[in-house]
């Protein structure tokens, strides 16, 4: 069944719509926008992302990519298995602990934005609701414009968050990150600070939001990995293998 898209009031919504775990492109309502000066064609996105879907080589590079990824972690767990100590000879490793995984409701975007504004009510800032799997939830999906189908419109996210932080006498926590770097997620996840993770054309997810509470990056290598709860895993982490992705979006959420 098809979903039925929303009205919004914002202005300047919705940049590229995919059906939850980047199945399907479903349209674009803004022709272009300019941002610093440089305009962006969304037509173009959008024929651009149906062609790379339909090349037998983007496949074949996308299948190679998720094989490749899978077997350096599956070469890294069995080397080294949870032994931090041993890793942070080649590794530079860090995680932060205590973001809850959340089980699956409404989107991936508003549950990756919960778990982030749930850390926070554990560390000194308690408004936001004690139901975080439900009531949090849904007040960032409904916030956010999220569809029925789970798919939430990019533009939404930051203002969305910020909404439910303002709500709660918070502020606007949320920003979002121009350019999504290893530089970044060290200097996030080192000073304690998850934030969210909007990626496309991921080998294992498609398109998906993530919680990211973690890094492992080579000092030799390139062989670097991300550590995210997903949205769907609730008893163990993930690794997401650096730049598997065809484009990101970064979101800062914390106090300021």
């Amino acid at each position: 069944m098809k979903a039925e898209q929303r009205t919004y009031s914002r202005k300047e919504r919705t940049i590229i719509a995919c059906e939850d775990m980047g199945e399907t492109i479903k349209s674009i309502r803004l022709k272009s926008l300019n941002v610093n000066g440089n305009k962006i064609d969304f037509s173009q996105i959008k024929e651009g992302i149906r062609d790379m879907k339909k090349d037998d080589a983007t496949k074949n590079q996308l299948t190679m990519r998720a094989l490749e990824a899978k077997r350096l972690w599956e070469r890294y767990s069995m080397t080294y298995g949870n032994d931090y100590g041993i890793l942070s000879y080649e590794w530079d490793v860090n995680r932060i602990y205590g973001v809850t995984p959340l089980e699956w409701r409404k989107g991936c975007t508003p549950i990756a934005a919960a778990m982030v504004l749930d850390y926070w009510d554990q560390h000194g800032y308690p408004n936001f609701p004690n139901d975080y799997q439900t009531t949090l939830i849904d007040e960032l999906a409904d916030a956010m414009g999220t569809w029925d189908n789970g798919y939430t419109p990019l533009g939404n996210v930051v203002p969305g968050i910020n909404e439910v932080c303002n709500n709660h006498g918070y502020g606007n926590w949320a920003g979002e990150v121009l350019q999504y770097t290893q530089d970044f997620v060290r200097s996030e996840i080192d000073s304690s600070k998850p934030h969210i993770l909007t990626m496309f054309m991921n080998s294992k997810y498609g398109s998906h939001s993530v919680t990211v509470i973690g890094y492992m990056f080579n000092r030799q290598t390139t062989e670097d990995f991300i550590e995210v709860w997903d949205t769907w895993a609730t008893d163990s982490t993930q690794y997401i293998s650096w730049g598997d992705w065809w484009l990101t979006e970064g979101y800062r959420v914390h106090p300021q």
